[in-house]
Formats: C-alpha cells, structure tokens, sequence
C-alpha cells in the first residue's frame, strides 16, 4: 500500500505539471535521485523526484473501545495501523537549469497547496484501498536536513519535505469475538 500511495502522489503532481508545462514525457518520477554509491542517478535527470523518508505511527488516530453500560457482543480485529508517510520532492536538474529546478519545485508547492487532498474525485487512479492523502508540507530545520541528505548518501538539492496523512492498514479477518460485561452493577430488586 506504500507504493500505491506513493503512486498517486507522484500522479497527482504529473498531471499538474503537465497542465501547465508543454511537456512530451512526465516531469516527476517516484525513485530515489541517487545510485547506490550516492551519485546522481542518470534516470532522474532534470525531473522531480518523489521518493520515501520516512514513517511513522500516527498517535491521534486512537480507536478508543466502546463504554456502553450494557452487555455487548462484538468481534474483534486487530485495530486499524495509521501510518504518516514522510516524502521528499526534490529537483533533481543539472546545474546549468538550476533556476528550472526552482520553477518545478515552485509548481510541486503550488499542486499541493491548490489541493492538498489527494481522494477518489480528482483522482481517479487511486487505489480503493486508500480513502484520502492528505499532503502538509512539513518544516525541517538545516541541521536535521543536512542529516538527511547524509544519510541519503548524496549532495542536497533543491526539495520539499511533506507528511502525507494517513495510511491507513487494517486486517480483513476477524480474530476473535469479545463480549464487554457492564461496569454498572443491576438491581435484583422486583425479581
């Protein structure tokens, strides 16, 4: 499911990018921008590049158990994995178009910003295992960013950092079936 929400990302930004570039091929590839000894990969050459940096458990997303005051029966599952998903957009152009790679990443900010919900309406080709993606440009700061392009083993160049919101994972089965007893104690009075 990662893949299909990284695919409909990088398909949301080339179908903006085409709007609004004369373009004969796409503008944006989801890869990483570097080989596996740190240089430049020769594929992304003057494109955007959408690749993973991160994941993690979205902690507001609780699915608290229901507090009736009543016998209930239920079944159980495992409870639903909200996942954020941490994506990078980066310019990857030669330096000699290196105010092109800032045009394009313009444009990146500017998709996202005009419609930062990615869902069934304006795109179609995503999966109908995901509901929505929700793209928020997340801030970063030098000292965590050069860190990053560290340890991504290349030079930095031109990028954009955004959470998209939430993944979600759930089970199809059912586990096991919970039957809840009330906390509230019944009168035998009138028995």
């Amino acid at each position: 499911m990662l893949d299909l929400a990284l695919k409909a990302v990088t398909n949301q930004l080339n179908r903006y990018m085409h709007r609004h570039f004369d373009l004969d091929e796409d503008a944006v590839m989801l890869t990483s921008p570097f080989d596996s000894e740190g240089n430049a990969s020769s594929q992304v050459n003057n494109k955007l590049v959408v690749f993973l940096a991160n994941i993690n458990k979205d902690s507001l997303s609780n699915n608290r158990p229901n507090s009736a005051g009543a016998i209930t029966s239920s079944f159980s599952s495992p409870t639903p994995l909200s996942l954020n998903l941490y994506i990078i957009i980066a310019a990857s152009f030669d330096a000699a178009r290196y105010q092109e790679s800032l045009t394009y990443l313009s444009y990146a900010v500017s998709c996202f910003q005009q419609q930062p919900v990615i869902d069934q309406h304006n795109s179609p080709d995503l999966s109908n295992s995901i509901d929505k993606l929700i793209m928020d440009i997340e801030n970063i700061g030098i000292n965590d960013l050069s860190n990053l392009w560290g340890v991504l083993g290349g030079q930095y160049i031109p990028s954009v950092m955004y959470k998209v919101r939430m993944l979600v994972f759930s089970a199809d089965t059912i586990n096991s079936r919970v039957i809840a007893a009330s906390s509230s104690k019944t009168s035998a009075a009138g028995i």
